[in-house]
């Protein structure tokens, strides 16, 4: 390659990192002018959890090594623990690259879209539950925040792993410690609120929960206040939707299934 070719290239990357960290501080911002609306105390709280009937669950799968992808969303009663409707969208490219701490800017308008294609007649979620952090994020407002703020509806966050982030109070190492510990301390077969752990904070604030959704789970999962909920409530929804098939709750795991069906589909 010439050495102006890898002059022009260099200038490229150059630019392209240059627009990308213009891009996340842009996000950043919006991120701190939406988080002062979050709600964490709103319509559902710990004494109704189970009024709580239908529950939303949204997630998105990629077809592997492409940005090809499926939307999904399913709405599930947790009195007969049955799917009352679900849908699905085909995503040919996300708009937004992949930057943590920055997912609803990549998945927050398919989502949006999905919920809002639920038809009048179908009963409507009274709980949102999103693959995804909410409050247990570096700004304190994650994906479940921008979805709960954008719906104005009670909103939780579920992630599969601890997202470490700098504000929080327990870096990774830190946190697998503390994960170990509770675990030897409180043995397989404790009542499920125990099976938690409430110290994940920023600052003093706690703002997320680990926490084991069956006795026979032996990873957690982070639960965090998306919008218009107690971190209490928060748990015990999700709680009373998991434990069934895996440690994820059952609307946000046959969200997945239903997505990853579509892009089977689409394959053939």
């Amino acid at each position: 390659m010439a050495v102006e070719e890898k002059d022009n290239e260099r200038c490229s990357d150059h630019a392209t990192a240059a627009a990308l960290t213009a891009k996340q501080q842009t996000w950043c911002s919006e991120q701190i002018r939406l988080e002062r609306l979050v709600e964490e105390d709103g319509d559902v709280q710990e004494s109704v959890v189970n009024e709580c009937r239908i529950i939303a669950g949204l997630d998105i799968s990629f077809k592997k090594s492409s940005e090809e992808a499926a939307a999904a969303i399913v709405l599930w009663d947790s009195h007969t623990q049955k799917v009352v409707w679900r849908s699905a969208i085909w995503i040919d490219r996300m708009e937004e690259p992949y930057i943590p701490g920055f997912l609803s800017f990549r998945e927050a308008k398919w989502y949006r879209t999905l919920l809002n294609s639920i038809p009048q007649d179908v009963p409507q979620p009274e709980v949102i539950i999103v693959d995804g952090n909410g409050r247990l994020h570096p700004v304190l407002f994650g994906l479940a925040c921008h979805i709960g703020v954008m719906t104005n509806k009670p909103t939780i966050g579920v992630a599969k792993n601890y997202f470490c982030a700098p504000s929080l109070n327990e870096d990774l190492k830190a946190h697998r410690v503390h994960i170990q510990q509770h675990l030897s301390t409180m043995g397989p077969q404790h009542p499920m609120p125990l099976r938690a752990l409430p110290e994940i904070g920023y600052g003093d604030k706690p703002i997320g929960m680990a926490v084991w959704t069956s006795p026979h789970a032996t990873r957690p999962v982070y639960v965090s206040i998306g919008h218009k909920i107690s971190l209490p409530a928060a748990v015990a929804v999700v709680t009373l939707c998991s434990g069934i098939h895996s440690r994820v709750p059952e609307p946000v795991r046959l969200a997945d299934i239903y997505a990853k069906e579509v892009i089977a589909k689409r394959n053939l």
